[in-house]
Parts: structure tokens; C-alpha cells; sequence
């Protein structure tokens, strides 16, 4: 089980649709196996809204995302 802290970066795939996506399985098992206290999520996000969520990632603790589109 994932259990975040105060320390946890969280790192995003923003995007729509994304329900065909390995990236969370894929990069959350690496992170697990080098012990990094990193979570990696999809977010589905619509393209006019891109904008509005890249510039309020900073008050979150993100550490990067990647953003693909259909």
C-alpha cells in the first residue's frame, strides 16, 4: 500500500482519455523498487484546461508530469 508523506513527490500524466494508460503501473513499480518516495497518477484534463492546472501545480508538491493528448 502507498502511504504519502510531507516528502512525497507526486508526478502526473495529464490528458484525455486516459483509461488505456500503463505510465502509473510502470513508473509506480520503478519508484517502489529504488525505494523513491514518488507516486506517479493519471489526470484526466481537458486541453482548454492544460493551462489553468500547469500554472497551479506549484502550490501542490509536484514534481513533473508528462501530457499527451488523443
Amino acid at each position: 500500500m502507498f502511504n504519502p508523506t510531507v516528502n512525497t513527490k507526486f508526478i502526473g500524466l495529464f490528458g484525455n482519455p486516459l483509461g488505456q494508460s500503463a505510465a502509473a503501473y510502470l513508473h509506480n513499480s520503478v519508484y517502489q523498487a529504488l525505494d523513491m518516495d514518488c507516486f506517479y497518477a493519471p489526470y484526466e484534463i481537458e486541453i482548454e484546461d492544460i493551462e489553468h492546472v500547469v500554472k497551479n501545480l506549484k502550490r501542490f508538491h509536484f514534481g513533473g508530469a508528462s501530457v499527451t493528448s488523443a
